[in-house]
């Protein structure tokens, strides 16, 4: 059977298309219509929109979280224990979550809805639980299980959409970090953590530096000099190397990328160099210094390899390098 059409009806045919169809021009402030990209931190969207999950969406309407409280670096006290007990006790800590996102039930599987979804709470970089009812608008208060080792901890809140994939905009996901201080201790014991970047992070083989930001507790970041001093220090961070076993090797011990707080001098203190890097996984430490660059150990004072239970006080974070 001969299916061809012939080039007056084909043309008639056309022109009824051409003149039938699209009468209006696309909005281009609606969101949820136009496709787009993020290129090193910029978007491809139309004003008043902005990229979320590779589409342009209204700016006011996008979902954004925070974590108020334990407020930013909040020193908490823990029950009686040694920094070193990681015996998988845990206490009971209160936060509180509060932002812009309609609660869905997160076993409801129902489709996407832009500004719909979940929230999931992460501890440690753990999922510990799902905030899908009540709202957000206001604080909403949530009882969460923390290991009670003393030292750093986190807290992240994640806002997810209702098919199960994470919202991308900046604001979706919101970070806390407290201490732990065990009220045992005779004096306060110093403590580091690294703040930014937040563990996780995803960075391209082709990264070069990162923004480094150190935390302390107990311990006054000064910049280097000649004289050790309990309780003042600055922090060297170092990239791939094992701990506390590097320490005691002077050549992976002198092998830090950065100086934080660096020299007077030095303008970029907290840019820190990202090495070249397979695809996977890779550490990021910071490991408190005396004043003249000699490892900081607990008891301070002690020497590694002479005296008995002399710890330096380091922190290692994972992060991601991806092929992009």
């Amino acid at each position: 059977m001969n299916r061809s059409i012939g080039t007056a009806a084909s043309t008639a045919l056309a022109s009824l298309f051409l003149t039938g169809c699209f009468t209006t021009e696309l909005d281009p402030d609606l969101g949820g219509v136009f496709a787009c990209t993020v290129t090193e931190g910029e978007d491809d969207c139309p004003a008043g929109l902005s990229c979320v999950n590779e589409r342009c969406e209204a700016i006011e309407d996008l979902p954004s979280l925070a974590i108020p409280n334990p407020e930013d670096e909040e020193p908490l006290s823990t029950p009686a224990v040694d920094f070193v007990d990681n015996g998988g006790e845990t206490i009971d800590i209160t936060m509180t979550v509060q932002g812009q996102l309609n609660l869905v039930d997160s076993s409801s599987g129902a489709d996407h809805v832009f500004g719909e979804g979940h929230i999931v709470v992460f501890v440690d970089g753990v999922e510990n639980q799902i905030i899908d009812s009540g709202g957000v608008s206001a604080p909403q208060a949530i009882t969460v299980q923390v290991d009670s080792t003393p030292g750093p901890h986190r807290l992240s809140v994640q806002a997810r959409r209702n098919d199960g994939i994470d919202y991308d905009n900046e604001g979706s996901l919101a970070t806390r970090l407290f201490w732990l201080e065990s009220d045992s201790s005779v004096s306060p014991r110093p403590f580091v953590a690294i703040k930014t970047p937040w563990p996780g992070t995803t960075y391209g083989l082709d990264a070069t530096a990162t923004e480094v930001t150190i935390a302390t507790l107990n311990f006054d970041q000064v910049v280097p000099g000649d004289t050790a001093i309990e309780g003042s220090g600055h922090s060297h961070i170092y990239y791939e190397d094992e701990f506390p076993a590097c320490v005691d090797d002077a050549l992976c011990d002198g092998g830090y990328i950065t100086v934080f707080p660096a020299f007077d001098d030095i303008t970029v203190a907290s840019e820190g160099l990202l090495p070249s890097s397979s695809e996977g996984t890779a550490t990021l430490t910071a490991v408190l210094r005396n004043i003249n660059h000699g490892l900081y150990a607990i008891p301070f004072g002690c020497e590694r390899g002479v005296d008995d239970d002399c710890e330096p006080v380091l922190e290692t974070i994972t992060l991601n390098r991806v092929a992009q």
